[in-house]
């Protein structure tokens, strides 16, 4: 239960939040009833403990990052300490938990095999649900954040739209191992894929020329463009877009409800919400990208999402 200061404040937040345009449209809104995440995973093995149980007891938890990802997830330049959109929606997480946090780098296209390995309990960055990820890992069965994905093309570039990209004279960079990757192949089977390991690395090599262009999720825009101005973004809406979201062990069905659950309450208060706009929203405005922030739809039929 709520006071009425705290009411008044949310209700407050919320117009605030609508006024600033964050929230785009109602179709831009993710409906996170229905469980959109998918069907939640079989129960645990007999006899294997769930990672929610084990952070219970422990009060420790150690996450698989990469920091390689701004705004979504990097090193303060000051304080030297994790933080962005997913970092700072996962420290609210583990607090509910009581748990203190052990981040384990690794490069984004070793996560999965290293969380099989044993060398951390859990995905500590939201990532895209693809089919092939979910035979390794439990995704959470509501998003994180919504990903859309765009081109960015190198100084001088012609190309006026997606379609031009489709071609066997284009040289596309993206991430290896991630869904821009696997999205560039069904949509762009002729254009050359340059896969490189790391996301700065993708944009250095347009930005060299070295690439046609790159494919970046949205969050990444506007970064890439002010880090290298010759850069430029096609005009076009997202190539695709993407649910990403938190991931466990297969089988711990304890862990999956309580992440499931948090992320489903944090999209109803609007944290969600605000950390987006904070950390991707204005930015990504500034070089014409209207991002969606996740919220619980059901705010929109009690009156509470409406503007005055």
């Amino acid at each position: 239960m709520e006071d009425t200061a705290t009411t008044t404040r949310n209700k407050l937040g919320r117009r605030s939040f609508l006024r600033t345009g964050a929230a785009a449209s109602a179709g831009a809104a993710l409906a996170l009833a229905g469980g959109l995440g998918g069907a939640a995973p079989a129960s645990a093995q007999t006899g294997t403990e769930s990672l929610f149980d084990r952070i219970q007891k422990t009060k420790k938890v150690k996450v698989g990052v990469d920091l390689g990802f701004a705004p979504l997830q990097f090193r303060d330049p000051t304080t030297k300490e994790p933080t962005g959109y997913s970092i700072e929606l996962l420290k609210l997480m583990m607090k509910e938990l009581g748990a203190t946090i052990e981040y384990v780098e690794v490069p984004f296209g070793e996560l999965f095999a290293a969380q099989q390995a044993g060398r951390f309990d859990m995905g500590g960055i939201p990532v895209t649900n693809l089919p092939s990820r979910g035979l390794k890992a439990a995704f959470a069965g509501a998003p994180a954040f919504l990903e859309g994905s765009y081109v960015i093309l190198k100084k001088g570039s012609t190309v006026k739209s997606t379609t031009q990209l489709n071609s066997t004279s284009v040289t596309l960079a993206v991430l290896a191992g991630s869904s821009q990757a696997a999205a560039a192949k069904l949509n762009f089977p002729k254009a050359k894929l340059k896969e490189l390991a790391d996301q700065a690395a993708t944009v250095q090599d347009a930005a060299t020329g070295r690439s046609d262009a790159v494919f970046i999720g949205e969050f990444g825009v506007a970064d890439a463009i002010k880090q290298n101005p010759g850069l430029t973004l096609l005009s076009a809406p997202p190539v695709f877009v993407a649910h990403n979201t938190f991931w466990m062990p297969l089988g711990d069905f304890k862990m999956w409800s309580f992440v499931t659950q948090f992320l489903q309450f944090k999209a109803t208060d609007l944290t969600m919400a605000d950390l987006w706009n904070k950390f991707v929203g204005v930015d990504a405005a500034k070089v014409g990208i209207k991002t969606a922030a996740v919220y619980d739809p059901w705010l929109g039929s009690s009156n509470v999402l409406t503007p005055k």
